[in-house]
Parts: C-alpha cells; sequence; structure tokens
C-alpha cells in the first residue's frame, strides 16, 4: 500500500499542492494520507480528490482571508514575529473560529469518510500529555474537523483548540512529519513530503519500507506569512522538485528541462576543464599546496574532480548570485544567456580591491555580483593579474569557478 505523509508548516502549505500536481501528472495514486498541521488539511483536500479547490485557495490573492480575517494581519514576517511574540507573552493565540469555518465550508466530511483512501493525522493532546491519532476509523464524522483544526494549532501562534473540552494543539509538538503513522495503518511504500519547518520529527521504525522522500530546494520563507506571490512561487518550487526526485527534470537549487545539462555539458566540458586547469595549475609551490588545502581544487589537481558536478554547481551559482528566479523550469539556453545579460548590465565600475578583501572580518558581505566582475576582469587580463588570480582563487573558490564557468560560455 502506498502512502503519502505530508508534514507541517503553515504558510509554506502551497509546497505540498505544488508536489500534488506533480504526483497526479505522473499518475502516483495512493491508499494511505497521513498528515500534520497544515498536511493535515492539505490531506483532507487530497483524500477528497479537491485537487483544483485546493489549488485555487492556496493561489488566491486572499489568501490570509480564507483562515479568518485574524490571519489578514499575517502578511509579512515582521508583524507575524510580532504577533507571535505577543501571543506568547499573553498565552493566547489568535482565534482558529475562522479556521474552523473555512474548513467546514471546504471539507466534505461524507465525501472524506466514504474515500477509499485511508486518512490519518495527528494532534497533541495538553491535559495527558500525549498525541492523539485521528482516523475515520476511530472518530466520528462530526469531530473530524475539530481534530483537523487542532492538528493546525500551532500554538502560541494560534489559540489552544479544544475539542469534547479536551485542549490540543499542533501535532508538530510530537511528530511533523507522521511516517510511522503511516506504517502503522499499513504503507509499504511512502512518498513524504517535508517542509523542513519547525516540529519534532520520529526516527523511522521501519527501515526497510521504500521512502521517496521530497523537501525544498529553496527557502519557502516563514511558516507564519500568508502571501499570493510566495505561494505561487512555493507551489511552482514543490512541482518542480517532485519531477526532479522523479527524473523528469533535471537540476539542485535550479530547474532545467530533462537532458538539457547534459548537452550543455557535452558542449562546454573541453574548454570548461582546459580553463580551469589553466588557472589553478600554477607554477608556485606554495600556491599550489594551498590549493591542495581547498577539496573543489584538490579534486581538480589529484584528477578526481566530476567535472559534470562541478560545472553544474558553478552554473547555478551564477543563477543564485545573478537573482534568477528559483521556482521558473528553464531551458539551459536561454538560462546561460540571462546569466550573460545579467552580468553585462552590471553597471558598477568599481572592481573589489584585493587588499580589502583579505582585511575584510567574517562578518562582513562581499556583494558577489562585484566580486564576479572583478574576477572576470583577472581572467581577461591573467598576467597583469596574476598574483590577484591565485589569492582570490583561494578566498572564493566556489565563486571563482563559477566565474570559470562565465568565461566558458561568453
Amino acid at each position: 500500500m502506498r502512502a503519502l505523509v505530508l508534514s507541517g508548516g503553515g504558510a509554506k502549505g502551497a509546497y505540498e499542492i505544488g508536489v500534488w500536481k506533480a504526483l497526479r501528472k505522473l499518475n502516483i495514486k495512493f491508499d494511505i494520507v497521513t498528515g500534520t498541521s497544515i498536511g493535515a488539511i492539505n490531506g483532507a483536500f487530497v483524500v477528497q480528490n479537491k485537487y483544483y479547490r485546493a489549488k485555487r485557495i492556496w493561489l488566491s490573492k486572499d489568501i490570509n482571508k480564507y483562515f479568518g480575517e485574524d490571519f489578514v494581519k499575517l502578511n509579512n514576517n515582521k508583524k507575524a514575529l510580532k504577533i507571535y511574540s505577543k501571543n506568547i507573552i499573553n498565552r493566547k493565540g489568535i482565534d482558529t473560529e475562522g479556521f474552523t469555518k473555512f474548513l467546514k465550508s471546504n471539507i466534505n466530511t461524507d465525501k472524506l469518510y466514504n474515500s477509499n483512501i485511508k486518512y490519518g493525522i495527528i494532534t497533541y493532546d495538553l491535559k495527558n500529555f500525549r498525541p492523539k491519532y485521528i482516523t475515520k476509523e476511530n472518530t466520528d464524522e462530526k469531530d473530524i474537523i475539530d481534530y483537523i483544526v487542532a492538528s493546525g494549532s500551532a500554538y502560541p501562534a494560534l489559540d489552544i483548540k479544544k475539542v469534547k473540552d479536551k485542549p490540543f494543539v499542533d501535532g508538530g509538538y510530537f511528530d511533523n512529519l507522521p511516517i510511522n503513522f503511516a506504517i502503522d495503518l499499513g504503507a509499504d511504500e511512502i512518498i513524504a513530503v517535508d517542509l523542513q519547518a519547525i516540529g519534532l520529527k520520529r526516527e523511522t521504525k521501519d527501515k526497510n519500507i521504500k521512502i521517496t522522500l521530497i523537501k525544498p530546494s529553496a527557502d519557502l520563507g516563514s511558516f507564519l506569512v500568508f502571501d499570493k506571490d510566495i505561494n505561487r512561487r512555493n507551489f511552482n518550487l514543490g512541482y518542480n522538485d517532485t519531477m526532479k526526485v522523479f527524473n523528469k527534470l533535471d537540476g539542485n537549487n535550479y530547474t532545467f528541462k530533462k537532458n538539457d545539462l547534459d548537452k550543455n555539458y557535452e558542449k562546454y566540458k573541453e574548454d570548461f576543464n582546459y580553463i580551469v586547469k589553466r588557472m589553478i595549475n600554477i607554477n608556485s609551490k606554495r600556491i599550489l599546496n594551498e590549493l591542495n588545502n581547498i577539496p573543489i581544487y584538490k579534486r581538480i589537481l589529484n584528477n578526481t574532480s566530476n567535472d559534470k558536478i562541478s560545472m553544474n554547481k558553478s552554473l547555478e551559482l551564477l543563477g543564485e548570485i545573478f537573482e534568477l528566479p528559483v521556482d521558473k523550469i528553464y531551458d539551459i539556453k536561454l538560462f546561460n544567456h540571462m546569466i550573460k545579460v545579467k552580468f553585462a548590465n552590471n553597471n558598477d565600475k568599481n572592481l573589489i580591491n584585493i587588499s580589502n578583501i583579505k582585511k575584510l572580518k567574517v562578518n562582513k558581505v562581499i556583494n558577489r555580483q562585484q566580486l564576479v566582475k572583478t574576477i572576470y576582469k583577472y581572467l581577461t587580463s591573467p598576467i597583469e593579474y596574476y598574483k590577484e588570480i591565485s589569492e582570490i582563487s583561494m578566498i572564493f573558490p566556489k565563486e571563482f569557478m563559477a566565474t570559470l564557468y562565465l568565461y566558458t560560455i561568453y
């Protein structure tokens, strides 16, 4: 039996709907769904097969209003943290009444209970200090929505939820990724979505279970802030990351069409490999010894480096430095072109002085676009900047390799 396990993570939950979009495209179905907190809510939509409804809610411009008027206040991280801190002091979170009304209007309990998919969620019993495992079999239909609210009551951000006069809070206080619950319900194959949010996670008790883990390749933002633009980005990331896990797309932090990175490597591998080895194979025993202490260069100098991995890491780092959106699916030719355009349009004419770099303290922030521009200038005038090239390659090895890739494709 295959299970989908959805973690808690509050406002990060749009990512899980993006994962669901990919799983639908891959025609992957489930016998069991377990979830905690926002995962319990998204899981209820999965069990009802209400994908388009869930997507419409998460990508709505008024997403925070769906959860009650008080959630409107959670529209940026500064405000959200202020409310969160105030709630800790007052020992009372945002009222969940609006949250409950939202779920009652969007979860058809008849459809939920009549589904062939097993459904399990976790909340935490504050009276007895133990988790409460909720399933369709052990819970009356009239109480299920209250328990879903309880599973998502991320105290102190949200208030404690009372069900049958007992106080409950977010299931993440016990297990934010309920894989073991899915196993208890009969799963022998699991696809788990970990939003990597605050909450405890239990060690998997059966190591023989096949688990496919899907987790964000980029930061999803605050679990408190409900924002339509962030949700759209996270939805896209969920889709992209899932398709990469199932080998339908390529890339790590960025996403590329299938086989594009292989084609790019075949096109540039000889030039890239030549440039890398020429630039670090310096005729100085002292410098070579120092370079050998830096893992990325040691592998190159000892011919144990994987050129393809080095190239792909370098091009993705350039994407990060020049702030290309991480939620897009790129054609590698377009990606390379965008990098070159961003580099060419950088109007900062000042180069970083290598002597100033040496004096910088660890807590100082370097403008990495300016750094790439400086390294590129050194590379195009290697004789004049021979000393600078060797020194900056040791201080910024990753940025140096990324600039070598830029130098290769220009």
